[in-house]
């Protein structure tokens, strides 16, 4: 039976990028394993000039409005 993770990064791109990092590492060290990254609708879109994932890595997104967007947070500290 293939195992399926979920990773659920906080939508920052502190949180994102070690996390794409991790599920590399995942996916490579098990060959059966494929895992879901959950990120925004904003988020997918920045991500869609990222460097190539393994095919196993796979996105899902949620709503921007779930959580706030990175660039209204990052104006108002």
């Amino acid at each position: 039976m293939a195992a399926h993770v979920l990773a659920f990064p906080w939508p920052l791109q502190g949180h994102i990028n070690p996390m794409l990092a991790l599920c590399r590492l995942l996916v490579a060290a098990d060959g059966s394993l494929t895992v879901t990254v959950v990120v925004t609708e904003e988020w997918h879109a920045l991500l869609a000039s990222a460097p190539t994932l393994p095919d196993r890595v796979r996105f899902a997104t949620i709503p921007n409005d779930v959580i706030p967007p990175e660039r209204s947070r990052g104006v108002d500290h």
